[in-house]
């Protein structure tokens, strides 16, 4: 039995979709036009600094998004499934509750991923 079956196929299914490549080019952007702007303005500065400040503030804005996003996109997935009633379906197998809550997390979670993997991409 496959470890985490939910994990691996929500992964490819997140993976195919368009907005996660739209997701990954909007975090990219945002993180150069805010970098710009933190050099604009500490410009003055020795260099050392402007690098420092600059990673730090893109670093805590990445790790704030993630942990926000990632638990924010699971509880809409999981309350989404439970609307449209297809979250009892999950449990006539034999998955166990950890399974889904966690696939479900890995899968919308790719989102957050994905957009703190484009602030190094910036750099």
């Amino acid at each position: 039995m496959t470890f985490l079956p939910i994990v691996e196929r929500e992964l490819r299914v997140a993976s195919r979709r368009r907005s996660t490549y739209w997701m990954r080019s909007l975090v990219a952007l945002l993180a150069t036009v805010l970098g710009v702007f933190l050099y604009a303005a500490s410009v003055r500065l020795p260099q050392r600094l402007i690098a420092q400040y600059t990673f730090l503030g893109l670093s805590v804005l990445a790790l704030i998004y993630c942990l926000l996003s990632g638990r924010r996109f699971t509880a809409d997935c999981l309350s989404g499934e439970k609307r449209e009633g297809t979250l009892g379906l999950l449990f006539l197998t034999d998955l166990k509750g950890y399974d889904v809550v966690f696939g479900k997390l890995a899968a919308t979670s790719l989102r957050g991923f994905y957009g703190s993997g484009a602030w190094s991409w910036c750099w």
